[in-house]
């Protein structure tokens, strides 16, 4: 006579539980239907009506002892960000959570004294014109007060747009509604499964098996993972062939 096999009877919880998840409206639904959803209403819902912050770093070298640099610090559009390292810096304008890094140098002649650039990628080429707009205009704005016969103070250079791939509004949500698929289902779903097991007496069944309980715990568990893991696919795959997702 064979011997009993715990994986043997693990798997079989495995297969069955797999089959009931399938079966359970409210399970496809949480795990399927909810993501897209969100994934949905967030991706598209769009900005407020107050007027756009333009987020802008600086170049190392840059010269902040100026009027032009006091009246781009004092902006309300403008929001000058600090990173730790230039590897953070470029991470952020890579991806467009910045739309530029500013410099500001000396041109070492008497008129105009100062210069300013813009480095920039195609990442936020959507918001680079009305920056450069915002940038020309302060720097007009204390041109008028210094002088009188109207120089300017700082003369633009061209704008060096660097040219990476474009993150979407798509690539940050799925991500994080994929996270939250996955941890709305580790933590209510072994333990609302167990609940619903008790409740129609099928774990009592369980227990008068040679089955032990830690075999009973890895086969529903592994059923979940299996599940989750599908489901983290077809999330994936929908969002690269219908959402256009850069994963």
């Amino acid at each position: 006579m064979s011997s009993y096999s715990q994986v043997k009877a693990m798997l079989a919880i495995t297969r069955a539980s797999l089959k009931a998840i399938f079966r359970s409206p409210s399970a496809v639904i949480f795990s399927f239907g909810f993501p897209f959803i969100f994934i949905l209403v967030f991706g598209f819902i769009g900005g407020s009506g107050n007027a756009p912050v333009y987020k802008v770093a600086l170049e190392i070298n840059c010269d902040t002892a100026n009027s032009l640099f006091d009246a781009v610090k004092s902006s309300r559009q403008i929001k000058i960000m600090r990173f730790a390292d230039t590897i953070e810096m470029r991470s952020n304008l890579v991806k467009g959570r910045i739309t530029g890094i500013l410099n500001i140098s000396k041109t070492g002649r008497e008129m105009p004294a100062y210069a300013y650039s813009l480095r920039t990628t195609t990442a936020s080429m959507d918001r680079v014109p009305q920056l450069n707009s915002l940038l020309a205009n302060i720097n007009s704005v204390i041109s008028d007060k210094k002088f009188s016969n109207r120089p300017v103070y700082a003369e633009e250079k061209a704008v060096n747009v660097e040219t990476v791939r474009e993150y979407t509004t798509i690539d940050f949500i799925l991500p994080g509604q994929l996270g939250f698929s996955l941890l709305s289902s580790g933590v209510f779903g072994v333990a609302f499964m167990f609940f619903s097991l008790r409740n129609t007496l099928v774990l009592k069944r369980f227990f008068a098996t040679p089955i032990s309980r830690t075999y009973i715990v890895l086969g529903e568990g592994l059923a979940r993972v299996l599940f989750q893991m599908l489901t983290a696919i077809v999330i994936v795959l929908a969002g690269n062939l219908f959402l256009d997702l850069h994963l």
